[in-house]
């Protein structure tokens, strides 16, 4: 069928004992690659903020994926914060952000002037318009890349993207842009 090299026939001499495949961790069948890719990503992202989208079928085990990776993260020292977009009709604008910036909080205490510009988002109470989706992101940048969190690289998880609203994506933009050139 295919043309080859006489010295690429020629017999390999093999190990005495089969080489054991990479054990998937508990709960993660079928994506040991995955998991490798996002791991050598993580070592990126040591020296500047990195982005991955994982997508596939509904089903496929992108939230086991993450979930597996988040822990093996949090383990080796990060730290980690997840936010899911709800499916649920009625749900505040950014709701996975707030999730987020509260396991954020919850690791890396910030100072009052912070908290301050956080807390409209953070009771409920805010914001809608652009100009305060602005300034939140402009919060959220400073929380996300403070000194506090930079004793730690960090890992954020927004889960089920699918189902984001406006303000969700605007913040994504808007700390990926913010972001960029700072190691979280």
């Amino acid at each position: 069928m295919l043309d080859q090299a006489e010295h690429i026939l020629a017999p390999v001499g093999l190990p005495a004992a089969p080489l054991a495949a990479p054990a998937a961790p508990p709960g993660l069948l079928g994506r040991t690659r995955e998991l490798a890719r996002l791991q050598a990503v993580a070592r990126r992202a040591i020296r500047g903020v990195q982005l991955v989208l994982v997508s596939c079928d509904a089903g496929g085990g992108k939230t086991t994926l993450l979930d597996v990776f988040r822990v093996a993260q949090a383990a080796a020292g990060w730290t980690t914060a997840l936010g899911r977009c709800p499916e649920a009709d009625g749900a505040p604008p950014g709701w996975a952000w707030r999730e987020v910036v509260e396991e954020v909080l919850a690791a890396h205490p910030a100072d009052p002037a912070l908290l301050a510009r956080l807390d409209n988002f953070r009771t409920g109470s805010g914001p809608s318009a652009p100009e305060q989706t602005f300034w939140l992101a402009r919060a959220m940048v400073d929380l996300l890349t403070g000194a506090a969190v930079r004793e730690r690289p960090l890992l954020l998880v927004l889960d089920d993207l699918h189902r984001a609203d406006g303000q969700t994506l605007q913040l994504l933009r808007s700390v990926v842009e913010g972001t960029g050139g700072h190691r979280c």
